[in-house]
């Protein structure tokens, strides 16, 4: 992660910071409701992961606000906070809240804790149905 000269940059991001410049990437909801069969794959773009600057945290200190002071700062590659799987498929607002992203996170991707392969599959393919690239 960022080190304390990052951290101590992004202590003044505002909770208006964060709605400008929002995609809809995620959208709240589907309480349960993910789409039957195998998980549907979509044409995905190569990451080239040489000399990127990769930002991961995990909860609480990764949210949006702080992201995006860390793409301003360099970061070329940034992460959600730890998303409950069992809250994404309850279609719980304030988890699906976590995983979205603002315009200036080219490269995101999400992460997720589940206890069972099974429940990793329906999120997966919640996340696949109600997000956009």
């Amino acid at each position: 992660g960022p080190g304390k000269e990052e951290s101590a940059r992004a202590e003044g991001a505002t909770g208006a910071d964060a709605a400008e410049g929002l995609e809809g990437g995620c959208t709240a909801g589907g309480g349960g409701h993910y789409p039957s069969g195998s998980v549907a794959t979509r044409e995905r773009r190569a990451v080239d992961w040489r000399g990127k600057l990769y930002l991961a945290p995990l909860t609480t200190v990764g949210n949006l606000p702080y992201r995006r002071v860390c793409k301003g700062y360099g970061a070329d590659i940034t992460c959600s906070e730890m998303a409950m799987a069992t809250n994404l498929l309850q279609g719980q607002a304030s988890e699906w809240a976590l995983l979205r992203r603002h315009v200036s996170e080219d490269v995101f991707g999400v992460q997720i804790a589940g206890n069972s392969a099974e429940t990793m599959a329906r999120v997966a393919q919640l996340i696949e149905a109600e997000t956009e690239d």
